[in-house]
């Protein structure tokens, strides 16, 4: 039995839940009328340009064919003496090209010899990184060393991962029969640019 002025259990378990109902919708309307955003999603970008790095190196760099005879030939594809060796270091495939430096003369005088003639070649041939370069669009058989022009492209598509980034370049001097005896020296040029 209730006292008089005592209110139930079950009337004040009603005015509790009728208070939270209260409670509860009110803040729902204050937040539906100031459209405070509970989640969203916000972008941004960010911008860069990559630059392609070209270099090469020559590992090998010198080729010492000895005491020849007049009239004789001698080539590198024997590794006696050992070829140069182009190495790509840059971080993009590329394209080299081979010239005689204008600061050198040619390496034969004799009958024969001079610029862009059979008595200075070269070819390029695998290392033993195969794969290294696109073998057919690459100057592989025996091609006369040029003057100061370019001949370019002589290494196509040279791979700039360490795995497969080299290149021989093999010669061939075929010495003229009145060719002057003495040292002699050439000093060639590779120039790359990306593919």
């Amino acid at each position: 039995m209730n006292k008089k002025g005592e209110m139930s259990n079950k009337t004040l378990a009603v005015l509790v839940i009728l208070a939270i109902v209260i409670s509860v919708g009110s803040t729902m309307m204050v937040l539906d009328k100031i459209k405070i955003a509970t989640t969203g999603a916000a972008t941004g970008v960010a911008k860069v340009n990559v630059t392609g790095v070209v270099a090469i190196s020559l590992p090998v760099n010198t080729v010492d064919f000895g005491s020849i005879f007049q009239g004789y030939s001698d080539n590198t594809t024997d590794n006696n003496p050992a070829p140069l060796k182009v190495q790509n270091d840059g971080g993009v495939n590329v394209n080299v090209s081979i010239a005689r430096d204008g600061s050198s003369a040619a390496l034969f005088s004799g009958t024969g010899g001079g610029d862009n003639t059979a008595s200075f070649q070269f070819k390029i041939d695998q290392t033993t990184e195969t794969g290294s370069f696109n073998y057919t669009e690459s100057t592989t058989t025996w091609t006369n060393v040029p003057g100061t022009t370019a001949l370019d492209s002589v290494i196509a598509m040279l791979d700039y991962q360490d795995s497969t980034d080299s290149a021989e370049v093999d010669l061939l001097i075929n010495v003229p029969s009145d060719e002057t005896p003495g040292a002699k020296n050439e000093t060639l040029v590779f120039t790359a640019e990306q593919s």
